[in-house]
């Protein structure tokens, strides 16, 4: 078979001279036969790679070479020191962010304040601040998403629009009875005339106030109670007491302090009480 290399070129650009064409013929072997000028029209003639490097310079070259390797030991290395980041890295880390979140709950001012008898309530770059006594307490539910209703405390000032969520410790209560408890707590720990609840999270600051400490001292109250109370202990001799106090308690008893609010046994102040604090 011919090839006419004139119509190849045609397509491609300018046609060779007519003295200097050649045919090429394509083999069974899949190989070309050079015609008599030794090479394909239009290519430059070309010696080889042998013709053009020796073999020592191809063998030189970088993409011809075996990649650095830092053998087994240094892999073993890079290992190692990823576990010990991760094993340092999650103990220490976790206690850091332990660190990090109690700073950030200190820095916020919001709370009930025993010793001054005050509510403060941060908003954005201001604290608002008022006394205890002007705050009503509000049971608010909530639906679930199972069809149930949530419980939650909720302190709102008689004479501003300042609310304070309770959710520290009782959330999303499934017994409403769970909130009158809270409630009752609330108050007496803000009553400076009596002790502190006696209940586990305030038992490392009962020596701390001064009406506790004489009240602990005079019952000869045991400072660690409730340190001692395994959940073994708990569920056997205090949890079933627990629950009948709390089903069997009348918690819908009228406000002993109505005599002494403004707008229910007192007349409404002309402005209303409480401050921003910057």
């Amino acid at each position: 078979m011919i090839l006419r290399m004139d119509n190849l070129f045609a397509g491609i650009g300018s046609s060779p001279d007519e003295k200097t064409q050649s045919t090429v013929k394509l083999s069974r072997a899949g190989r070309f036969r050079w015609g008599e000028s030794g090479s394909l029209p239009g290519w430059q003639l070309c010696r080889g790679i042998s013709g053009s490097f020796r073999v020592e310079w191809v063998a030189g070259f970088d993409w011809n070479q075996w990649q650095p390797w830092s053998g087994i030991r240094n892999s073993y290395t890079y290992i190692y020191i990823s576990i010990a980041i991760c094993y340092f890295g999650g103990k220490y880390g976790r206690l850091l962010l332990a660190h990090l979140t109690d700073k950030l709950q200190r820095a916020n001012p919001t709370g009930l304040y025993r010793r001054e008898g005050v509510v403060r309530i941060k908003e954005r770059k201001s604290v608002f601040e008022a006394p205890f006594i002007e705050f009503d307490a509000y049971l608010i539910h909530t639906p679930s998403g199972r069809g149930g209703r949530y419980f939650n405390l909720v302190l709102q000032h008689r004479y501003s629009k300042h609310p304070l969520w309770m959710k520290g410790l009782v959330t999303d209560a499934m017994n409403q009875n769970d909130v009158y408890a809270y409630w009752d707590m609330v108050q007496q720990f803000m009553d400076v005339s009596g002790p502190l609840p006696d209940v586990p999270i305030f038992e490392p600051f009962r020596s701390r106030d001064p009406v506790t400490r004489e009240w602990d001292e005079r019952t000869d109250r045991d400072p660690f109670k409730w340190r001692k109370v395994t959940s073994d202990s708990w569920r056997k001799n205090h949890e079933q007491t627990h629950r009948n106090r709390l089903r069997n308690t009348n918690f819908h008893h009228p406000c002993i302090l109505d005599a002494h609010i403004q707008g229910r046994g007192l007349p409404m102040p002309d402005e209303p009480r409480g401050e921003m604090l910057a």
